[in-house]
């Protein structure tokens, strides 16, 4: 996110993000300070957190999944077309 945008502060980020079925994000850094929450907006969406052998399916308007920053090692998944907003909190460089 833009450095300048008024949805990124040092305390919080705010994003909307639009995925096309199929795509996959993997977010492996090692580093992840920040807690994490995902709010399913349209469309079908699955959080995978490996270490945790958990899988999390987003499938009804407002269904949502947060996670603490202990969690580095996360995968995504648009199971549909798909708009999700993302909230982050600190908002730090070093975050996935």
């Amino acid at each position: 996110m833009n450095d300048k945008s008024p949805l990124k502060t040092q305390n919080v980020e705010v994003k909307w993000v639009k995925r096309k079925k199929g795509e996959i994000k993997k977010g492996l850094k090692n580093k992840q300070t920040a807690q994490t929450l995902i709010i399913l907006i349209s469309g079908k969406f699955a959080l995978r957190l490996p270490k945790r052998d958990k899988e999390f399916i987003l499938s009804e308007e407002g269904d949502f999944v947060s996670f603490d920053a202990g969690t580095c090692a996360h995968e995504s998944e648009a199971l549909e077309d798909c708009h999700v907003i993302v909230i982050k909190w600190p908002s730090l460089p070093d975050n996935v």
